[in-house]
């Protein structure tokens, strides 16, 4: 080529102008393609030949494939076009805006977001970006809500970050760990028990667990211990939460609870034996106490006596239904006063003075049986309904 008047002029070997003042043409000399203009010259840098984009370097040879134009990254078919839009090059996607351009990071292509790193080509599944975790599908788009992966479940919200921690979803609330990972079963958290479904779901309420039951705080999801309040009944929950039948020993007192759970008051009748639990907390009685009207007399067991019982330093006759005799003669001809109490001076004056040495104090009519702390955490009643 010859430079005249500070452009680079082409000539043929037979030393003809290249195109001869033809129209612009190409022309391809070995295996490079060149673009003249209509003055001869070879076309350097972009130009848009017949509505596509070319890009000649600065000897006008057409490039092909990557090419780093002005500080970005263009990228050429092998015809010479520049590409826009997706492209996939040796497996990997690459996106090229409307200028050609190469993009990279985070981007909104047509209303999906995409992550292409700083090499431009589009990313898949985790990613670690700006200090929180993505999840892009297969075909690159940035996940939102629910996603399996690998078996576990995972909640991304609706810019993508992946949660962790106590969530709530659409009115359900779910733990997942600190991998982002859902959580099923119980979890303890904040020094407290919960539980979670198999769908996730934080479960409220009464639970059965491998054939225990259990019940979960109704707003926080808490497990409740010890003695609690439930739907207006009372019930008692051992240390691991699980809840109790029968026979149970705190707060220095007895307390029954029944096959469903909640907590018996007034009479019960406990393998033959009677047994008055106090209306207002539930306390087994013992000692003498008066009961709808009548008095009874519970020993240190809790078992109703019948019989004659001496109780400081008095003797009283309890009949066979419990209740105190009063101002009556018992069946062994006994007089006792209106307050119960045989006094041996009355029983002098009628000729019975002996029998207060032949007097002895009468068992229940039925063996006491020793009280058992129940420490039942299965095969309650099934009254209870399950949720």
């Amino acid at each position: 080529h010859q430079v005249y008047n500070g452009k680079k002029m082409f000539f043929t070997d037979s030393g003809a102008l290249q195109t001869a003042g033809k129209p612009s043409t190409w022309q391809k000399i070995d295996s490079d393609w060149y673009f003249y203009d209509e003055d001869g010259l070879r076309t350097i840098g972009k130009k848009n030949i017949n509505g596509s984009t070319y890009y000649f370097n600065q000897e006008g040879v057409m490039q092909t494939g990557w090419t780093f134009i002005d500080g970005h990254w263009n990228y050429f078919a092998n015809s010479g076009a520049m590409q826009t839009g997706w492209i996939k090059d040796q497996d990997t996607w690459y996106y090229l805006d409307k200028d050609g351009i190469m993009l990279t990071g985070k981007q909104e292509i047509n209303g999906v977001r995409y992550y292409l790193n700083a090499s431009g080509a589009m990313q898949t599944g985790w990613k670690w970006l700006e200090n929180n975790w993505y999840y892009y599908a297969n075909s690159g788009a940035m996940k939102t809500g629910w996603i399996k992966d690998n078996e576990k479940w995972y909640y991304l919200s609706q810019d993508g970050i992946m949660q962790t921690g106590k969530q709530e979803i659409n009115g359900s609330r779910y733990y997942l760990n600190t991998s982002g990972a859902m959580q099923t079963g119980w979890q303890w958290l904040d020094k407290h028990w919960h539980y979670y479904a198999d769908s996730g779901a934080m479960k409220t309420g009464w639970l059965k667990d491998q054939g225990t039951w259990y019940y979960l705080e109704d707003q926080e999801g808490i497990m409740l211990v010890g003695f609690q309040q439930v739907d207006g009944k009372q019930y008692y929950f051992s240390a691991s939460g699980a809840m109790q039948t029968g026979w149970k020993w705190f707060d220095n007192h007895y307390r029954y609870f029944e096959g469903s759970g909640a907590m018996k008051t007034g009479w019960i009748k406990d393998k033959g034996i009677w047994y008055y639990l106090n209306p207002e907390d539930g306390i087994m009685l013992v000692g003498l106490h008066k009961i709808n009207g009548d008095h009874y007399y519970l020993d240190s067991t809790g078992a109703m006596q019948t019989g004659w019982k001496r109780i400081d330093g008095n003797w009283y006759y309890f009949q066979t239904d419990g209740s105190l005799l009063k101002n009556a003669t018992t069946p062994d001809g006994y007089k006792v006063n209106e307050e119960g109490i045989w006094r041996q001076a009355v029983a002098a004056v009628n000729g019975d003075a002996d029998q207060s040495e032949k007097k002895q104090e009468a068992s229940s009519s039925i063996a006491e049986q020793p009280k058992q702390d129940s420490n039942l955490e299965a095969n309650t009643s099934d009254k209870k309904e399950k949720e």
